[in-house]
């Protein structure tokens, strides 16, 4: 396994491992735990073309609008996993099948509000 390769599965580990753990205020999401293999490959492919979007379209041989386009996906769905640090393992699943075009927002929002009435429902009964 190449050096580079390496390092980042080095990088990610860290990450994972250290997730739950406090830093000042805030509490760092578990939001790299609900990133598709394919998600971790581009921030691989863009932490090594040094962020540069330009050689990313040219290494995929897509668009530049494209490449844009699917970091701007993956900035949404690590923000929406920020958003909720709390989130059950469900509302994880549900945020990041909405930013990955997965769910539409009537839909994520329709699906999200019926869980937490399940919730609050369960709570109330147990």
């Amino acid at each position: 396994m190449p050096k580079l390769e390496l390092d980042f599965c080095f990088i990610v580990n860290i990450l994972k491992d250290n997730l739950h753990k406090k830093e000042a205020d805030w509490i760092v999401a578990a939001w790299i735990d609900h990133l598709s293999d394919e998600d971790i490959a581009f921030l691989k492919r863009f932490l090594l073309a040094s962020g540069t979007l330009k050689e990313l379209a040219r290494q995929y041989g897509i668009s530049y609008p494209t490449v844009r386009l699917r970091l701007d996906r993956l900035i949404q769905k690590v923000e929406l996993l920020d958003e909720a640090p709390d989130a059950t393992p469900f509302e994880r699943e549900l945020r990041a099948a909405y930013a990955d075009g997965h769910v539409d927002a009537a839909t994520f929002a329709r699906l999200l509000e019926v869980y937490r009435q399940e919730e609050r429902h369960a709570v109330a009964v147990g």
